[in-house]
C-alpha cells in the first residue's frame, strides 16, 4: 500500500508541474501569434498602399505628359484617387510633395507618397499585439514616376518617314479623319523622298531592334520587304495581324543618302501609329480593322500599311527619355 500511495502522490506533483509550466508559456506564445498576425497585417497594409502609389505616380505622369500646363492642378485629386482605388478598404490617403514635382517643358518627374487611412483615424491598430503594448501604426509607401520624349529605345523593325507625320499634325486630335495608306510600289503623297511609300524595314533582325535618335545611318528596305526582318508576315497569323487594331511605337527618319533597298536613314524621332490594315502581298493577302474595307484600300498591285498617327502615352521601361522633339509620343515609366 505504501508503494502505491507514493506513485499516486508522484504522478499528482508531475501533473501539477506541467499545468504550471503549461501556464507559464501561455503568455509569449499568445504574444508570439499576436505580434506574427498583427505584422503580417501590416505588411499587407503597406503592399496595397505600394500599389496605390505606382498607379498614383503613373496616372500624374500620364496627366502631365498629355497636358503638362494644366495638369498641376489635377494632381492631388488624381493621385487621392488612384491610392483609394488600389486599397481593399477604399481608404488610403496620398499627398505630393511640392520639391518633388517637376515639369520641365514636356518632361518631368513625379513623387506620390501614401499613408493608412482609417475610419477613425490614420492609423492601423493592432487587435492582437496591442494586448502586449503595441501601439497603433501608421503606414506609409511612396513612388516616383517620370514621363518625357523617347531618344532611344527597342522597338519594332519598321520605321516611316517624318515627312508623312509632319504634313498630319494638326490632325494628331483627329486621328480617324486622316487615315493613310503608305505603299510600298509609290512615294506617297507630298513625301517624295526617302523610301518608296514612305516607310521601311530594317532586315536581318529578330524582329526587334534599338533605334536611336541621332545615330549612326541606318539602312532600310523597301516597305514590301518585311519577310526580310525576321517577323512572320503570314496574312492571318503573322507580325501585321498580331498588331491589327492596336497602336505601335515606331522610329520616324529622314534621308540620309540612297534610295530604295540601298537607302540610308537617319532617325529623327518616335511616334505612334495605329494600324487599321495591310497587305503583305497579293490581294489575297489584304486585311482590314473588322474584316471590312476602309477608305482608303489599296488599289491593284499596291501593298503597304494602312493607319493613322496618334497622340499616345505608353509605358516605356525599354526607352531613353530626353529632347526627341513632338511626334505625339509619350512615355511614362516608374524610377523607383
Amino acid at each position: 500500500m505504501r508503494r502505491l500511495t507514493r506513485r499516486r502522490n508522484n504522478a499528482r506533483e508531475e501533473r501539477g508541474a506541467v499545468a504550471v509550466t503549461v501556464a507559464l508559456c501561455i503568455v509569449p506564445i499568445l504574444a508570439i501569434v499576436a505580434l506574427v498576425t498583427d505584422v503580417g497585417l501590416l505588411y499587407w497594409e503597406r503592399g496595397e498602399l505600394q500599389n496605390g502609389a505606382d498607379s498614383a505616380a503613373l496616372a500624374v505622369a500620364q496627366e502631365c505628359a498629355v497636358s503638362p500646363d494644366t495638369c498641376t492642378a489635377e494632381a492631388d485629386a488624381i493621385a487621392t484617387e488612384y491610392a483609394g482605388g488600389n486599397a481593399n478598404d477604399g481608404l488610403a490617403t496620398a499627398e505630393i510633395p511640392t520639391s518633388t514635382f517637376i515639369i520641365d517643358g514636356r518632361s518631368g518627374t513625379v513623387t506620390v507618397d501614401t499613408s493608412t487611412l482609417t475610419d477613425d483615424g490614420s492609423t492601423l491598430r493592432h487587435p492582437l499585439a496591442s494586448v502586449v503594448g503595441l501601439d497603433p501604426t501608421t503606414v506609409r509607401a511612396d513612388a516616383t514616376a517620370e514621363w518625357g520624349t523617347p531618344i532611344a529605345g527597342e522597338t519594332i523593325p519598321l520605321a516611316i518617314s517624318q515627312c508623312e507625320l509632319d504634313t498630319r499634325l494638326a490632325s494628331l486630335d483627329s486621328p480617324t479623319t486622316s487615315r493613310i495608306i503608305l505603299r510600298s510600289d509609290r512615294n506617297a503623297g507630298n513625301c517624295t523622298s526617302g523610301q518608296p511609300g514612305g516607310f521601311g524595314w530594317l532586315a536581318d533582325t529578330d524582329c526587334s531592334v534599338e533605334f536611336a535618335i541621332g545615330g549612326e545611318m541606318t539602312p532600310l528596305t523597301t516597305g514590301n520587304n518585311s519577310n526580310g526582318t525576321g517577323c512572320d508576315d503570314d496574312p492571318d497569323t503573322g507580325f501585321l495581324h498580331d498588331h491589327l487594331g492596336t497602336t505601335i511605337l515606331v522610329p520616324l527618319y529622314n534621308t540620309g543618302g540612297g534610295t530604295g533597298a540601298h537607302g540610308g536613314y537617319f532617325i529623327t524621332k518616335f511616334a505612334a501609329f495605329y494600324l487599321t490594315g495591310y497587305r503583305e502581298g497579293g490581294a489575297s493577302s489584304t486585311r482590314y480593322l473588322g474584316g471590312t474595307p476602309l477608305s482608303p484600300v489599296f488599289g491593284a498591285g499596291e501593298k503597304g500599311i494602312q493607319g493613322y498617327f496618334v497622340r499616345y502615352v505608353a509605358l516605356g521601361e525599354d526607352f531613353e527619355l530626353g529632347d526627341g522633339g513632338d511626334g505625339g509620343l509619350m512615355i511614362v515609366r516608374l524610377t523607383n
